[in-house]
């Protein structure tokens, strides 16, 4: 139940990768079946959300009775909805420690996000952060992104943020942690 296996089966792919593909291999890997469910959802607040089955609270989850990717029906456009969806199918990932599975851990993982407090980083924010990057290495195959640094190199300031983002059909604001120079550590931890 490893993110590698993933992260293996993503790097022979080409952009854009489809979410189905994404969300199929996570099943196969984990054994864990994920839903979509869209509602009314504020993307002011939030983009999307991953409920556990183990959410037994949830009434999305005890209608459908399984774990649920939660997006809003309107608010984000098909790269953000895209990138969101495959963002919380890595929550799949996730250890125990890490996962928000009640209301109360996920208001006080909203409040993390929005603290001015310097804290102790959560486990359910270090699940979060994950998340990101497992995501964003899944949507942006190593040997895709290696190539991108080539031509960007080449190309300059031709070869912007928003060209990248239509590629891969990702929001054009997580591009540039493509291109930096902490991209390798951060994919180094969520493949350990």
């Amino acid at each position: 139940m490893t993110y590698q296996k993933l992260f293996d089966h993503c790097q022979p792919l080409t952009p854009a990768i489809g979410r189905g593909v994404i969300r199929a291999k996570v099943a196969e890997l984990t054994g864990i079946k994920i839903r979509i469910a869209k509602t009314t959802m504020d993307v002011k607040v939030c983009r999307g959300m991953y409920l556990s089955a183990r959410n037994t609270n949830s009434r999305i989850v005890q209608q459908l009775g399984t774990n649920v990717v939660v997006l809003p029906r309107e608010g984000n456009n098909n790269c953000w909805e895209r990138f969101v969806e495959v963002k919380e199918y890595m929550h799949a990932f996730d250890s125990e420690d890490e996962a928000t599975d009640t209301g109360e851990e996920f208001d006080n993982l909203l409040k993390e996000f929005t603290s001015s407090e310097n804290m102790k980083r959560s486990e359910q924010m270090t699940g979060e952060i994950k998340a990101f990057w497992r995501a964003l290495a899944a949507l942006c195959p190593e040997p895709q992104r290696q190539a991108l640094i080539a031509e960007r190199d080449a190309r300059g300031p031709d070869l912007s943020d928003y060209a990248v983002a239509l590629r891969l059909k990702i929001p054009e604001l997580y591009v540039p942690g493509l291109f930096q120079p902490w991209y390798e550590e951060n994919l180094k931890e969520v493949l350990a």
